[in-house]
């Protein structure tokens, strides 16, 4: 929707032009990216170019994959996806923790991993932190782990549906700060796209709009079959052609829903 590629390129994040998941980057904006969009087109108009050669054209020009849908959202506006930033949190902690008696834990709250896959969704994530925030350590050897689980408890107080206050907002990004200076004492932690924007860009956007919850991602994550579905209607291998369809079909579904037409 945007214009860039997604969390595995070189340049990963829809909100800065890093390329290493601990820096903070130059901020996109929208003629950066129709800028790198229209070099992108002009370089690749030969129709000899291999794959692999379009892929380094677009790798080249900052990971921009086309023209943005939205032309006049200004990026300050693009929400870090609560949902998701904390779902990573937390299955990098479980991935980095694991032992026998985390995996004691999870038996316990009978909470699967996603089918085909070794993280575990949205709502068994919330069960996995309420543990630890209703529980103590049984060994010292326990206490790090259940000090990084109660601090991904108290970050996702703040993404709750609401106005921050102040007092909150400066909470928010005391937690968020200490929670990375920890992260990063530990030997072979490995960050990933999702707990770059965590660290860097969601105390922007709370201190920009004054909430992060409000604008969650949670009430629209059930379009993703939909649009997946919309998309798959499309013949055409132009991804932003697949996405025009799925808006105008999901607008086109919601006037009916609206307005009550048969």
């Amino acid at each position: 929707m945007i214009g860039v590629q997604g969390g595995s390129a070189i340049r990963f994040c829809q909100h800065c032009l890093t390329a290493d998941y601990c820096i903070n980057g130059e901020i996109r904006t929208v003629s950066g990216i129709f800028c790198d969009a229209r070099a992108i087109a002009h370089e690749t108009s030969n129709i000899q170019l291999t794959i692999a050669r379009i892929r380094n054209i677009k790798k080249a020009h900052n990971s921009v994959n086309h023209e943005p849908f939205f032309t006049t959202i200004d990026h300050s506006h693009i929400v870090p996806p609560a949902l998701h930033l904390l779902m990573a949190l937390v299955n990098k902690l479980i991935q980095y923790f694991k032992n026998t008696r985390l995996e004691e834990i999870i038996r316990e709250l009978k909470v699967d991993p996603v089918q085909g896959r070794s993280e575990y969704d949205g709502n068994s994530c919330r069960k996995i932190v309420k543990y630890f925030c209703d529980n103590k350590p049984e060994s010292v050897d326990e206490i790090p782990m259940f000090h990084f689980f109660k601090t991904a408890a108290k970050i996702q107080e703040f993404s709750t549906a609401k106005n921050l206050t102040n007092s909150e907002i400066d909470q928010c990004g005391d937690e968020i700060k200490q929670l990375f200076d920890d992260l990063d004492g530990l030997r072979n932690f490995k960050f990933n796209n999702k707990l770059h924007i965590l660290r860097f860009h969601v105390m922007p956007f709370i201190i920009a709009h004054g909430s992060w919850g409000l604008f969650s991602e949670q009430g629209i994550e059930r379009l993703h079959c939909l649009v997946n579905e919309y998309r798959k209607r499309v013949s055409s291998k132009n991804g932003h052609k697949k996405n025009i369809y799925a808006i105008k079909m999901l607008i086109l579904g919601t006037f009916f829903h609206d307005f009550k037409c048969c």
